[in-house]
């Protein structure tokens, strides 16, 4: 990730105090994992995950990175999880975007890239200025003995803002979160709800140019909230980029000027605030993105039709052998054809076509194999990195056998299996001067051959 932050004049893009171009985040296992709220210093009591932490990481199924360093942690399974894929878009300074979704949409994956909580695994984020994260776990960066004053400075510098600037806002910070009688005390001293009124106070009056909000943008009782509603208002007019996601559809409705729809960690769609929660509401997207195998367990990735001749069952696998709906274009993938040969010796010979936005795909084992023995066979064909264009794939199978009287059709699968590729160029976004991709174009793949009883 990238922060520009020019000191001097600009080009139009500096319009745009948010920039995202390709983002997508890979997640691996199944354990949450927060380490970053691991801050405490000697004689703290440990902080208890509430549930408002503990919905922090509501939108990923693993939280241990692949890409991270410093995950010292072994990870659980070998699960590769895209939360997010394929994010392009841009938020213009003074503008407050609502970001919403199901559980597992990405929304809050997102707020952490946007943060710098955890780095893209592909894409670049542009953040001009001051980024200040506004969530549940805030008060992890406070340590509980420090004074107010100290743990201003100490959230300051999460900012980048430099102690003496921050020093000079603390009290700013104690008069809007009503908590002058306590201003020489620890924070030991809050209450949870004078502890929240703190967090939002330093956020905001530290004068950051884009504040990230996960859930908590107004907090307190209603006197308290509203009080948080005037400050917002009144910073966006100054410039303040506000980025807030939430399940509260009327916050979103009322304090953003516009709202981005997030499903299966695709941007579905982006617009006037109150057509896109009418989209959502209506859209059911939770439960496209659960029948997708998009959340939960395991992806389903099986055969759409049911096996003819000696085609039993065709589907694609990730290099570590998970079945997969989602390809990244940086990553390899497998397809496994399973065969059942009921005589011998048999010459076979396997193609397959993938059907994708922009015509088909063919590749077709370089010659014919025997079969000196009856029985089941897994035909493999490995597809490098970058082999398709973004797009999605319905994958379609056919066995051809080979005697002395010629070549014929054993068996066949059309929609075996489907595959949504992400992360390269698509057809739309394809250079005006390029030359168009060809309707059908020849896949030069490596294949191979194994006696596979034990395949299911």
């Amino acid at each position: 990730m990238s922060c520009d932050r020019p000191d001097g004049p600009v080009n139009a893009s500096a319009a745009l105090a948010i920039e995202v171009e390709g983002l997508s985040k890979r997640y691996r296992g199944h354990r949450p994992r927060l380490a970053w709220l691991s801050r405490f210093g000697p004689g703290d009591e440990p902080r208890r995950r509430d549930d408002a932490v503990a919905d922090l990481d509501d939108d990923v199924v693993g939280s241990l990175d692949d890409d991270d360093e410093g995950e010292t942690a072994p990870p659980v399974g070998d699960q590769l999880v895209w939360a997010l894929r394929d994010l392009s878009f841009g938020v213009a300074a003074g503008t407050t975007l609502g970001v919403i979704g199901a559980n597992g949409s990405g929304k809050s994956t997102l707020l952490r890239v946007l943060t710098r909580l955890t780095p893209p695994t592909t894409g670049t984020v542009i953040l001009r200025g001051r980024v200040a994260p506004l969530v549940p776990s805030l008060p992890g960066l406070m340590q509980r003995r420090n004074s107010l004053e100290r743990n201003v400075a100490q959230v300051a510098r999460f900012y980048g803002i430099p102690v003496d600037e921050a020093l000079s806002r603390v009290d700013a910070v104690v008069e809007f979160a009503e908590l002058e009688e306590h201003a020489d005390e620890p924070a030991a001293a809050l209450s949870r709800g004078e502890m929240q009124r703190f967090a939002f106070a330093t956020a905001v009056k530290l004068n950051p140019d884009i504040l990230i909000a996960d859930e908590t943008i107004v907090v307190g009782d209603h006197h308290f909230q509203q009080r948080c509603r005037e400050e917002l208002g009144r910073q966006a007019q100054q410039g303040l980029t506000v980025v807030f996601a939430t399940h509260q559809l009327d916050l979103i409705e009322e304090l953003c000027d516009e709202a981005l729809l997030l499903d299966a960690g695709r941007i579905v769609e982006r617009g006037a605030t109150a057509e896109i929660i009418r989209q959502y509401t209506q859209g059911g997207y939770r439960t496209k993105a659960q029948a997708a195998g998009r959340i939960g367990d395991e992806p389903e990735s099986g055969a759409a039709d049911v096996g003819n001749g000696p085609v039993r069952s065709a589907r694609m696998y990730s290099t570590t052998g998970r079945p997969i709906t989602d390809l990244h274009h940086s990553e390899e993938a497998v397809v496994e054809i399973v065969l059942e040969l009921p005589e011998a010796p048999a010459t076979v010979r396997c193609t397959l076509a993938l059907r994708g936005p922009a015509g088909i795909r063919r590749a077709a084992q370089p010659a014919p194999f025997t079969a000196t023995e009856p029985g089941r066979y897994l035909v493999s064909a490995y597809l490098p990195a970058g082999t398709l264009e973004s797009g999605t794939y319905s994958g379609g199978v056919v066995a051809l056998g080979f005697t002395s009287e010629g070549r014929h059709q054993l068996g066949a699968l059309r929609d075996a299996f489907s595959v949504d590729v992400f992360g390269g160029t698509t057809r739309a976004s394809a250079s005006a001067d390029a030359p168009a991709w060809p309707e059908k174009r020849q896949l030069a793949l490596s294949w191979s051959v194994a006696r596979s009883d034990l395949v299911p």
